[in-house]
């Protein structure tokens, strides 16, 4: 829909003749609110919205944001889905990751458990030698004690 602005040129002529208007003059002074109406009319029907612009603007609006919703449903299903599946995988990958470990403590304890076993062996020989010679040197003053009278 188009808006116009118009207005009586024959009317305008009566009065600035009436006003002392030569007709040249007369003349161009319609001819100039000639082309500031058409001017006008331009940037009225380029630049205001009718309500029928308004209308189908709020119509294509409004299949927008459905279309908007639409996608952001779809979006937060795929985002679930591939949430659940990353969550298996990481529990997966926990459960692997704790039987790698619990393998892992096993080993370092059975060879912690051979280290100490090692090592009371060692110790055991060590007071047995220790033993032996204090029993030695034990029986070594005994008898000299023994001898001396």
């Amino acid at each position: 829909m188009t808006h116009t602005i118009t207005f009586d040129t024959f009317q305008q002529a009566q009065r600035l003749k009436e006003a002392g208007f030569t007709e040249n003059q007369v003349k161009a002074q319609i001819e100039n609110s000639k082309e500031q109406t058409t001017a006008i009319n331009e940037l009225i029907n380029d630049n205001l919205a009718t309500k029928q612009d308004i209308k189908e603007l709020e119509l294509a609006t409004k299949r927008d944001i459905k279309e908007l919703e639409l996608a952001t449903k779809h979006d937060i299903n795929e985002l679930a889905i591939a949430t659940k599946r990353d969550i298996k995988e990481l529990a997966v990958a926990t459960k692997r990751d704790i039987k790698e470990l619990a393998v892992a403590n096993k080993h370092d304890i059975k060879e912690l458990e051979l280290k100490l076993e090692s090592k009371i062996t060692s110790m055991g020989y060590k007071t047995t030698i220790a033993t032996g010679i204090m029993i030695s040197a034990s029986v070594g003053i005994l008898s000299y004690l023994i001898k001396l009278p």
